[in-house]
């Protein structure tokens, strides 16, 4: 019995769409990366989180510094983080990224964390007008952002009397979003409320189609997996081709 178990991490690896595992390997090789680096480095994995996150108040006095905008989606602060959010994508990513087709999933992902980032620095300069200043110095990591647009995006797709159940409680899939947003904020009271909140946000710009703009069409997806090099990529087993217009 124990002989088959790396045989069967092989085999649910193989069976992960290719998305969602280059998505995955990038956020474990940041997080890696900073361990193996000496720790005065500022990108070591006790100096990167201040040097990479995502804080509004540096973003808008330093637009030079908008580049928080992608490299705290990418950046976590420890061992748990980075587990819990990666356990967490790999039960999201792949039932989306087969029906939307690899390339534009991976579109999307990096189109969510562009928006999500916009979105965080507007909903914390909004907040400071009402007298809430702290998000604005808030410095936040990790890719929740996106996995809780992700999660919004497949709890609006489904039917309207599906529930979903939450530690034994049964929930509208609708509302399951919301209920990890308050779920989470009360077990981890510490972690970033606008970050997740943002991330909803974003879940229903993409469902109600505001970002259609901003992202390929299936029909362009398809023309693009003809080109080289994605052409090269198309023909692997884990690549998932764009679907048929409707």
């Amino acid at each position: 019995m124990q002989g088959n178990a790396p045989n069967g991490v092989s085999q649910w690896w193989a069976s992960q769409p290719m998305g969602v595992r280059a998505l995955f390997l990038v956020n474990v090789s940041v997080y890696v990366g900073g361990l193996v680096v000496p720790p005065s480095w500022s990108l070591s994995a006790r100096n990167a989180p201040g040097n990479l996150c995502m804080q509004s108040a540096l973003v808008v006095a330093h637009p030079e510094q908008s580049y928080r905008i992608f490299t705290s989606a990418f950046t976590h602060g420890g061992l748990m983080h980075i587990g819990f959010n990666m356990v967490t994508f790999l039960g999201t990513g792949p039932s989306l990224e087969r029906a939307l087709g690899t390339l534009r999933f991976t579109q999307l992902v990096l189109l969510l964390v562009a928006v999500l980032g916009v979105l965080y620095v507007l909903v914390a300069f909004t907040a400071q007008l009402f007298g809430y200043s702290k998000f604005m110095g808030e410095c936040a990591v990790g890719f929740s952002g996106v996995i809780f647009a992700l999660i919004t995006i497949e709890a609006l797709a489904a039917p309207p009397d599906r529930v979903i159940t939450l530690w034994g409680m049964q929930i509208p899939a609708r509302w399951y979003p919301v209920a990890m947003l308050a779920f989470t904020q009360f077990i981890m009271p510490n972690v970033s409320f606008i970050g997740h909140f943002v991330g909803i946000l974003g879940g229903y710009a993409f469902a109600t189609r505001l970002l259609d703009v901003a992202l390929l069409s299936a029909a362009a997806a398809a023309w693009a997996e003809g080109l080289f090099p994605l052409s090269k990529l198309a023909r692997s087993p884990s690549w998932v081709p764009a679907p048929a217009e409707p």
